[in-house]
């Protein structure tokens, strides 16, 4: 699934992620920046599985990605209280810039720490953990789809199709013969 694929950077798949452990001293700098910027991914082929007529075929994948789409919904909702606090009111940073640059940090270690985490979160809701289950169950779903034999009438009407097209040709080229 492509979004899968776009969101991957985000989730720390393929890494450790943000430790649970992560003190808010070990963050990176720009973690107190109200000018830092994410960039939302889309997630609407997630966020609609559950409307899919087929879902009486996905139910091994339905509740993995109903879990990540629960986290993704929380990640971009506390995004956008952030975006909202670090725009609001731009006075701030020159009035108390202390509190809030620490205000700042914190939303983005919650982002960060707690929404996304990382191999040793406990949390099953956390974007990492999320992730790492719908993928896999993704990856179960197709590995268990195969191609089914065709059932043994089709094989006959194929017989009797292709029996009919070759009397046909023959019959054609009977009449227009000597």
């Amino acid at each position: 699934m492509v979004e899968l694929d776009d969101m991957r950077p985000w989730t720390g798949a393929g890494g450790p992620g943000y430790s649970k452990n992560m003190e808010v001293q070990q963050a990176p700098p720009d973690w107190s920046q109200p000018s830092r910027l994410i960039w939302k991914f889309g997630f609407d082929a997630i966020a609609n599985l559950s409307n899919s007529p087929y879902l009486y075929r996905l139910h091994d994948i339905v509740g993995p990605f109903a879990r990540l789409k629960f986290s993704i919904s929380k990640l971009f909702q506390l995004y956008d209280e952030y975006r909202s606090f670090a725009t609001s009111n731009p006075t701030l940073l020159t009035s108390a810039p202390g509190w809030y640059q620490t205000q700042v940090l914190d939303f983005n270690f919650r982002m960060h720490v707690s929404l996304i985490g990382g191999a040793d979160s406990e949390d099953p809701t956390c974007l990492y953990r999320a992730y790492a289950a719908a993928d896999s169950a993704l990856r179960s779903f197709d590995a268990a789809l195969s191609v089914r034999p065709s059932p043994w009438w089709f094989w006959i009407g194929h017989f009797i199709g292709v029996t009919c097209v070759g009397s046909g040709i023959w019959l054609l080229f009977r009449l227009g013969g000597p």
